[in-house]
């Protein structure tokens, strides 16, 4: 189906804008009305028990048919290492009723929004399933290019300072700060290669960076969102690692295991694409 309705790029700004996320809900449930013409129903209220509504798009909009099937559709921000799209389908007994439910998860850009409208209108007649799994192969397989990207910029920002045996300074204490963000933003995210070995060499990888920022946190005792001095962070080492050759020892073999797993990855990954 040729998309008439218009995306805008401020659905972006959906969830610090209340009138934004209003209008980006108008948007699906125009979208829907105009693929089908059943009758529509309430199907998951995202409200607080006082009837409040919860603007955080879980789900930004969901609809019940007549036919027994039901649409969620839940968007999160945009963000490199989570999933843009991801789609699945639910089953529920309700009444003797057996309910078929698409859910679509998504990030707010103009070609996943055609693409779930797509796959909305191939799922109310009955043929979406391999589109669906179209989908769900093609967008997974950019974000795990993204979350390589991420990674690879994780890596060249921590590897100049693989030698960590001078006196710590301030401008490590600001990378320390950084390399957090960075590793918490990805350690979290679970990719699926369609090569196996990839799957495993990227794990492997992710393990390692969690191990390096156990290191910098001092075994998880640091908290680098509240503001700290080093002078506090080296009495940290300290308590945690006796004392700096301890210290500096683990940041060094847990940096050296991530640039060997990195290393490894980026070759098995070239010799998949040859």
């Amino acid at each position: 189906m040729k998309n008439k309705f218009d995306y805008s790029e401020s659905f972006n700004t959906f969830l610090k804008d209340k009138e934004m996320y209003k209008q980006n809900v108008s948007f699906w449930k125009s979208v829907i009305k105009s693929i089908t013409n059943e009758n529509q129903n309430d199907w998951i209220l995202n409200n607080y028990d006082n009837g409040v509504e919860i603007n955080d798009g879980n789900p930004l909009y969901s609809v019940r048919f007549d036919s027994n099937k039901a649409i969620r559709i839940i968007q999160d921000k945009r963000n490199d290492v989570t999933p843009k799209f991801a789609s699945w389908n639910c089953s529920y007994n309700i009444e003797d009723t057996q309910i078929e439910e698409l859910v679509i998860a998504l990030q707010p850009y103009k070609n996943i929004y055609n693409d779930a409208i797509q796959l909305i209108e191939n799922f109310l007649k009955n043929k979406y399933k391999r589109f669906q799994l179209d989908l769900n192969i093609k967008y997974n397989d950019i974000t795990n290019e993204y979350r390589l990207k991420v990674i690879d910029n994780i890596i060249n920002k921590v590897s100049s300072h693989i030698l960590l045996h001078q006196e710590l300074n301030q401008n490590n204490l600001h990378e320390y700060r950084k390399l957090n963000i960075y590793i918490e933003e990805i350690q979290n995210t679970s990719s699926r290669f369609q090569t196996p070995i990839i799957t495993r060499k990227y794990d492997k990888v992710i393990s390692n960076l969690v191990d390096l920022k156990n290191t910098i946190t001092l075994k998880s005792q640091i908290d680098f969102e509240a503001k700290l001095s080093l002078r506090e962070y080296k009495k940290n080492i300290i308590k945690s690692y006796s004392n700096n050759y301890n210290y500096t020892t683990s940041y060094n073999s847990k940096m050296t295991k991530l640039i060997k797993s990195y290393n490894e990855l980026k070759r098995v990954k070239s010799n998949k694409i040859k």
